[in-house]
């Protein structure tokens, strides 16, 4: 496996595992009260937009040229830091 794969196969590994701990946190929403369970929605619908950024990234990835390519793996790394800096955050407001 090249390098490159590699990198793509990472990380979609974890945004596909963020995207099931937001699942999980969202199952959890219906069972706290009215104002906290929208907070949640709101946080999650975040965290959902980066998430999607990261799987447009990710794509992009597939199908770039070598130097293309080495751009958009530098914007994918910070889209998912960002994006698991948002999500622990998150998780330990609630």
């Amino acid at each position: 496996m090249s390098k490159r794969d590699k990198f793509i196969q990472d990380a979609k590994a974890q945004l596909d595992d963020l995207n099931k701990e937001l699942a999980r946190l969202e199952k959890n929403a219906a069972e706290v009260g009215q104002d906290v369970e929208d907070r949640y929605h709101d946080e999650v619908a975040k965290l959902r937009e980066q998430s999607k950024k990261a799987s447009a990234k990710i794509d992009e990835m597939k199908s770039a040229g070598e130097e293309q390519w080495n751009k958009l793996a530098g914007e994918l790394t910070q889209v998912t830091d960002a994006m698991k800096h948002s999500f622990n955050y998150f998780k330990s407001q609630v």
